[in-house]
C-alpha cells in the first residue's frame, strides 16, 4: 500500500484498511459507479476532473473508517474532533494525490497484466479454504460487500499500477553502516544528568510590583481584559439524579428487565494481548511481503531463544503505538482486530506466544496474557445496575411529565421562583456568565449557553435538555461587554505582571547559577544558595527527545548528550515547560559495538523502509507543486 498519509493518519487508516476488503478502494480505484459528466465537478488535476460524487464517496469511507477506529480506543468521535481532523480536505487531498500517480504510471509507460491481477487476488486470505484460492469464497465475499468482480479486478489493477510507481522511486534508496550506526545510538546510547529546577513559581514572593507597572501592562493589554457580554438568569431545574433518587424501583421490577434483556449482560470473550507487528500491507510487491515474513521469523527466533517479549516488542515492532508500551494493547474482544490476528489470539491459552501471524497489515507475533470467557453475568452482580437504569428511565418519564406543565405555567407569570417553591423542582441562581463560560450548577455546556443567550430579556426560555436533567431558564438582565477601568481588575492584571517578572527573575538566577557552575563552584554548593535539590535524570535515550521528570526538549536531550566527564556543563540554560533547569553530566551508557554487529541487519532493513517511505513522500509533494491543479468549489 503506498504511503500517502500523514503519519498518523496513515497508522489509521492502514489500521481500517484491516477491517473489511471493501476498504481496499478507498482511493485506489474503486468508484461505485461515479460519473463525472453527470455530477458537479469541484476539482481537476491535470485537466482530470474530480466530481462531487467522487469525493463525496471518498470523505464518507474516509469519515466511516476514522470513526470506527476511534471507537476501538476511545469511543465515539466528538463534533470538534472532526473537525479539528478537516476530514473533507483530506479526501480531496488523497485523490489528487491517487490521480497523479496514476498519471505518472502512464507517463512511465507501465502496465499491469491480467495474470499479476490473478495472482493478487489469490494471496488474500479472504478469498481462501484452506490455503488455496477459492472462487465461490471471491464470488460471496465481494456479493456481501455489494462489489462486482469488475470493479474489485479494476481496483487491484490500479494498486498494482501504483505499486509500480513506488518501487521505481524507491529500488534504489540504500542505508549506508554509518546511517545505521548513528540511528542505533540514537536508540540505545543513555546519559543521565543531575538538574537544578529554577521554577518561576517560587519566586513570587521575592517580586514586587509597582502602580506604574501595573498601568502599563494594563494600557499595552487593556483589550485582554474586556468584559464580555453576560446574562444574569434563574434556572428551573428538572435533573436526573435528583428525580431517580426518589423513584421506587421492586424487586421484580429489576427481575422481569434482567430476564428480558438477557443480552444486555452477556460478558464478552476477551484476551488480554501484547504483540510484535512487522508491517507489510497485504497486496504489496511480493518480494517486500517476504521480507517483512522474514524479519518476523527472526524477532521469533530471539524470543524463542530466550529473548525478553517486551524488549524485543520496543526495539522491533513497527507499531509505534504501542511498541514504547512494551506491544501492550490491553483487552480486546471479537470483531475490533484483523481476523487472523484474532483467530489466533483466542486460540492460545495464556501466558503462551504465537508463531509468525500473517494479516493485512503486516506480521505479528502475539502475546496471549490473560483470557476471559463468555458468560452471562449473574443478576445479583448486574442488579445495582439495573436498579439505577430503571430508576433512571422513570425519573426522565416523571420530569417529562412535569416540564412541560411548567413550561405553561411560567411563560405566564414569569414567576420561577414560586413554582420551584410550591413543586417538585429546584431553583438555581448562578452569577452572571457569558457564553463560553462555566455555569455554576450547570457546568460547560455551549449549546446550554447557547440557547440561553438567544432568549430576550425578561423573558422565559423553553425546555433546555442536557444529559444530567432538563431546564427552564428566566434571563433577568443582559450586561453587555464593556472595557473596564484598571480598578475593576487590578489582580488579574497584578498575576499576569507577577508572572511575567517571576518567570524573568527565574530564568535570570538559572543562568547565574550556570556561571557559578562553569566557574568551578559545585552543584550542590550551588543548590545550597538556592534552596534547590539536586534531582536526578537517569538512564535516557536520545530517542523521544525526552527527560525522565523534566519533559519533552530535544534541546536539552541533544546537549546533555554532548556532555563528558571533560565538559560537565552545557552552554546555556533550558526552559522546558516554563522551568529553567541547569544540567550537569552524571554518566554516559555506550553503546556495544557487538550488539550493533548483531541488530545492524535487522536495523538496515527497518530504516530502508523508513527512508523509502520518506522518499516517495516527498516524490509525491513533488507532483502535487508540479500540478495543474485548480479547484473550483470551497468543500
Amino acid at each position: 500500500m503506498l504511503n500517502l498519509l500523514s503519519k498518523n493518519v496513515q497508522n489509521i487508516i492502514i489500521k481500517i484498511i484491516l477491517g473489511l476488503i471493501v476498504l481496499v478502494f478507498m482511493f485506489w480505484g474503486f468508484s461505485g459507479g461515479y460519473n463525472t459528466r453527470t455530477s458537479v465537478v469541484i476539482a481537476s488535476v491535470n485537466g482530470r476532473e474530480i466530481s462531487r460524487v467522487e469525493h463525496e464517496q471518498a470523505y464518507d469511507r474516509m469519515l466511516s473508517n476514522f470513526k470506527n477506529q476511534m471507537k476501538q480506543f476511545q469511543g465515539d468521535m466528538s463534533n470538534e474532533l472532526l473537525e479539528k481532523l478537516n476530514i473533507r480536505q483530506r479526501a480531496l487531498d488523497e485523490l489528487i494525490k491517487k490521480i497523479l500517480l496514476q498519471q505518472e504510471a502512464k507517463n512511465l509507460n507501465f502496465v499491469v497484466n491480467n495474470k499479476e491481477i490473478k495472482d493478487a487476488i489469490k494471496n488474500y486470505p479472504e478469498f481462501q479454504e484452506n490455503g488455496r484460492f477459492s472462487l465461490e469464497r471471491y464470488m460471496f465475499t465481494l456479493k456481501q460487500n455489494r462489489i462486482r468482480p469488475v470493479e474489485f479486478e479494476n481496483s487491484r489493477r490500479d494498486m498494482l499500477l501504483l505499486a509500480k510507481v513506488e518501487n521505481i522511486i524507491t529500488d534504489s534508496v540504500q542505508v549506508s553502516d554509518i546511517e545505521a550506526l548513528n540511528e542505533y545510538k540514537r536508540r540505545n546510547e543513555k546519559v543521565s544528568i543531575n538538574y537544578l529546577k529554577f521554577n518561576p513559581v517560587d519566586f513570587k514572593d521575592k517580586v514586587e510590583v509597582t502602580d506604574d507597572e501595573l498601568k502599563a501592562y494594563f494600557n499595552e493589554n487593556a483589550a485582554s481584559f474586556n468584559i464580555q457580554p453576560k446574562v444574569k438568569t434563574e434556572i428551573l431545574a428538572f435533573e436526573n439524579d435528583a428525580f431517580a433518587r426518589k423513584a421506587e424501583v421492586t424487586d421484580d421490577e429489576i427481575k422481569d428487565y434482567y430476564i428480558k434483556n438477557k443480552d444486555d449482560f452477556i460478558q464478552d470473550e476477551e484476551v488480554k494481548v501484547s504483540h510484535i507487528l512487522i508491517k507489510s500491507t497485504l497486496g504489496e510487491d511480493p518480494q517486500k511481503r517476504a521480507d517483512a515474513k522474514k524479519e518476523a521469523e527472526e524477532v521469533l527466533h530471539k524470543y524463542n531463544n530466550g529473548e525478553d517479549f517486551a524488549l524485543l516488542a520496543r526495539k522491533y515492532s513497527h507499531d509505534k503505538d504501542t511498541a514504547m508500551n512494551n506491544g501492550y494493547i490491553g483487552w480486546i474482544k471479537r470483531g475490533k482486530k484483523d481476523k487472523a490476528f484474532e483467530d489466533a489470539a483466542f486460540a492460545q491459552e495464556p501466558g503462551t506466544v504465537s508463531g509468525v501471524v500473517e494479516a493485512r497489515d503486516g506480521f505479528h507475533i502475539i502475546n496471549v496474557m490473560d483470557k476471559k470467557e463468555e458468560k452471562l453475568k449473574e443478576l445479583g452482580s448486574v442488579e445495582y445496575s439495573i436498579k439505577k437504569k430503571l430508576a433512571l428511565m422513570k425519573a426522565k418519564r416523571k420530569i417529562n411529565e412535569l416540564i412541560k406543565k411548567a413550561r405553561k405555567e411560567v411563560f405566564l407569570s414569569k414567576n420561577l421562583a414560586a413554582y420551584a417553591k410550591n413543586n417538585d423542582a429546584a431553583l438555581l441562581t448562578p452569577p452572571p456568565f457569558a457564553l463560553g463560560e462555566k455555569v455554576q450548577g450547570i457546568g460547560r455546556k455551549s449549546e446550554f449557553n447557547r440557547q440561553v443567550f438567544e432568549v430576550p430579556e425578561g423573558d422565559v426560555s423553553d425546555i433546555i435538555e442536557l444529559s444530567r436533567g432538563s431546564y427552564i431558564v428566566k434571563v433577568i438582565q443582559k450586561i453587555p461587554s464593556k472595557t473596564p477601568e484598571l480598578g475593576e481588575v487590578k489582580e488579574p492584571v497584578k498575576e499576569k505582571v507577577v508572572a511575567i517578572k517571576s518567570k524573568e527573575l527565574a530564568e535570570e538566577k538559572a543562568n547565574e547559577a550556570l556561571k557559578k557552575a562553569q566557574a568551578g563552584v559545585g552543584i550542590a554548593k550551588i543548590s545550597q544558595e538556592y534552596g534547590l535539590l539536586v534531582e536526578l535524570s537517569e538512564n535516557f535515550p536520545r530517542m523521544g527527545s525526552s527527560a525522565p521528570k523534566i519533559g519533552v526538549s530535544e534541546e536539552l536531550v541533544n546537549a546533555a548528550f554532548g556532555l563528558s566527564n571533560e565538559k560537565l556543563y552545557p552552554n546555556k540554560i533550558f526552559n522546558v515547560n516554563n522551568n529553567f533547569y541547569l544540567i550537569r553530566f552524571v554518566a554516559k551508557d555506550e553503546v556495544s559495538s557487538e550488539k550493533f554487529k548483531k541488530e545492524k541487519p535487522f536495523l538496515l532493513k527497518q530504516l530502508r523502509m523508513e527512508k523509502a517511505n520518506r522518499v516517495f513522500a516527498s516524490y509525491i509533494e513533488g507532483l502535487v507543486e508540479k500540478a495543474d491543479i485548480q479547484i473550483f468549489q470551497e468543500l
